[in-house]
């Protein structure tokens, strides 16, 4: 999943980290582009992290902080609104999450998208084969 946003990212010459992880937030790709900054991998593992734990892109969040009597959400353990998380989706369920950082939001989110099937929203994505993760099973 990561080749395809890495490889927009190499088309915008940009720079970025992009991490999946499945519904449990255990990491199953992860790529971090050579030149991309230190902490793209921690921002990225975090939206994907986000993604997966709330079932929601980080914008979504992110959005709700204009109105500031929601700073609190800020205090919620894993948050992480910043643009650039997304969830995962098969068959309706959210099945993991993919944060990309390292670049500006619209780009993050544009590099996410081109990934061949991950998609915001009710949409779904292709199934993937991931190592020791049976979908047919309940959270």
């Amino acid at each position: 999943m990561t080749n395809a946003a890495i490889a927009r990212a190499r088309e915008m010459d940009r720079r970025v980290a992009v991490v999946v992880l499945d519904r449990f937030g255990r990491m199953v790709a992860a790529q971090c582009m050579d030149g991309c900054v230190n902490a793209a991998f921690d921002v990225a593992l975090a939206k994907a992290r986000h993604s997966a734990n709330f079932r929601r892109p980080t914008k979504f969040q992110q959005d709700l902080l204009t109105d500031k009597q929601l700073f609190p959400i800020l205090a919620i353990p894993g948050m992480m609104p910043l643009e650039g998380g997304l969830e995962i989706q098969f068959d309706g369920e959210t099945v993991g999450g993919i944060g990309v950082s390292g670049a500006t939001a619209s780009e993050e989110i544009d590099d996410g998208q081109e990934d061949d099937g991950a998609q915001q929203g009710n949409q779904q994505c292709p199934e993937r084969k991931v190592p020791g993760v049976d979908r047919r099973n309940s959270e």
